[in-house]
This record gives C-alpha cells, sequence and structure tokens, in this order.
C-alpha cells in the first residue's frame, strides 16, 4: 500500500503561530528590509498624523477632460499631482503650463505609455531622458511607471538617472465604465491621513471605446473633495512627502500579457503617439 503523501500549506508553521510571534516576525523582517527599501523602495504613501491626502491622475494631459477637472481643483481649494504621458505634454504645452500655473505639480508618466517591462532597458531610459526636455519634468523628477509595472531593472534605470518613482496606496480603479459614486465609495473606504491615490484624468489606451469619456472620474473627484472637506487637505505629493516619512516598498509588478492585447488605441491617440 502506497501511503498518499501530505501536503501541508505553504507556511503552515508560521499560520499556527500565535499572533504576537507572527507580529514580531513581520516586525523584523521589516527591520532587516530597511535600508534596502531606502535605496530600491518605492513611495507608495506618507506617514504623516496630519489630515493630509494626495490625489494624482494619469495619462493626461487631456484638452478634453483635463480643463474640466482643473476647474473642479481650483473651485475646491484642492491641489493635485499630474502624471503626463511625454508625447501628450509636447503636443499640448499649454495645457500643460495652465496646470502647472494653478499651483500643482506634474510628474513623468513615459513617453509613449508602453510597459516598462516589455521594452529594452536602452529604450526605458531613452523615454525618460525625453521627458527631461519637457518644462516642468525635472523639477521633482517624479516618475509613475506605465500600468505600475516595475522590477528591479526598471526600478535600477529610474534610479541612475534620479527619477523617484511614486505609486500609489489607494487605486479608485477608474478605467472601465463605474458611476462616480462607485469610485467615491471605493477611495472613501480606504482614505486615511498619508494616502496617494491613483486616478485618471484621461485613458491612453482602453479596453473599451467607451471607457475613454472621463466625466465619471470628474464628478467623482468633485464629491470627494465636497465629502471630505474639512477633513483632510488635498496637496500635491511633494507637499505630502514633506509632512511625514514617505513609505518606500519592493514594489514588483507584471502586467497580464492577456490585459496588455486586449488594449487599444483610438485614432486620436494613435495621432498624438506618431506626431
Amino acid at each position: 500500500m502506497i501511503t498518499p503523501k501530505v501536503v501541508l500549506p505553504r507556511n503552515s508553521f508560521r499560520t499556527s503561530l500565535p499572533p504576537f510571534i507572527k507580529r514580531a516576525y513581520r516586525d523584523v523582517r521589516r527591520a532587516a528590509s530597511f535600508l534596502p527599501r531606502q535605496v530600491v523602495g518605492t513611495i507608495t504613501n506618507v506617514a504623516t498624523d496630519k489630515p493630509v491626502v494626495a490625489l494624482t491622475f494619469d495619462d493626461g494631459p487631456d484638452p478634453r477632460s483635463t480643463p474640466p477637472l482643473l476647474d473642479v481643483l481650483e473651485s475646491k481649494g484642492a491641489h493635485a499631482t499630474f502624471f503626463l504621458i511625454g508625447c501628450r505634454a509636447q503636443r499640448y504645452p499649454a495645457l500643460v503650463q495652465r496646470i502647472i500655473d494653478r499651483g500643482h505639480v506634474i510628474g513623468c508618466h513615459s513617453w509613449d505609455h508602453r510597459p516598462f517591462l516589455a521594452i529594452s532597458a536602452a529604450e526605458r531610459r531613452r523615454q525618460l531622458r525625453a521627458c527631461e526636455q519637457l518644462p516642468g519634468m525635472t523639477r521633482y523628477r517624479l516618475f509613475r511607471p506605465p500600468y505600475g509595472e516595475q522590477n528591479l531593472a526598471s526600478r535600477i534605470d529610474t534610479w541612475r538617472l534620479r527619477w523617484c518613482p511614486i505609486v500609489w496606496s489607494i487605486s479608485a480603479t477608474d478605467w472601465r465604465d463605474d458611476s462616480a459614486e462607485v469610485i467615491v465609495e471605493r477611495v472613501a473606504s480606504q482614505l486615511q491621513p498619508g494616502s496617494i491615490v491613483l486616478l485618471h484624468d484621461s485613458l491612453y489606451d482602453v479596453e473599451e471605446p467607451r471607457y475613454e469619456a472621463r466625466d465619471a472620474t470628474i464628478q467623482a473627484t468633485a464629491q470627494l473633495l465636497e465629502r471630505f472637506s474639512g477633513q483632510y487637505r488635498f496637496v500635491t505629493v511633494p507637499e505630502l512627502m514633506h509632512l511625514g516619512r514617505p513609505q518606500r516598498e519592493f514594489w514588483w509588478r507584471r502586467g497580464s500579457k492577456e490585459y496588455f492585447t486586449k488594449l487599444i488605441k483610438t485614432e486620436y491617440r494613435q495621432g498624438e503617439a506618431n506626431e
């Protein structure tokens, strides 16, 4: 008779430990990783006791949706950080300047939004250097990798070129067709001091053309600012970092190839990239 092999759940020993030992184990691991995280870690949020959060917007600038969003932010006295696509920023310099003039901060979101893990190291560096030539990009040298994709090699490329990667602690997941109310509740349920929130004032790639409209995101931004008025102050990422201790984590992510194959570019965006 063959005795069946017993396969224990992964980390079964750790899961059976008392809670206080688990906490001690996590604390020791985190302490041991402190120095490496300071070198190759990526900022996800800020530890602070002040009532401040940062809204960030990716994939712009977009002449259809960025201006009304700027009006919403100004009407509520809020400031935000815009991670811009280089080829779009080059095409709409007046709109980029309007973002800066309203007191917002701009960062780099690559030149053409290709996943950084799907291109060569030389192409990654070329895109980052091209973005350095755009007005305002190098004031803070903030960078957000397209789709949040990053591995150690791409992180080293940004380190070599002195860019500071910023990701997020809350994703609004506003790239489909959820209503403003759904987006607001998704963010509100996770919001806390020091949060960095991911939103989109435009979409460079979409799964379906109907997802491209940014009305829900603009409405959700207005509702969030109204709902949390007096409870939180909405600031730029650099100001948020100044008001607390940036939290750096090992952020290694690779997007799904199946997801990328579903993405489409409209004729409008293809024309932008080719200019």
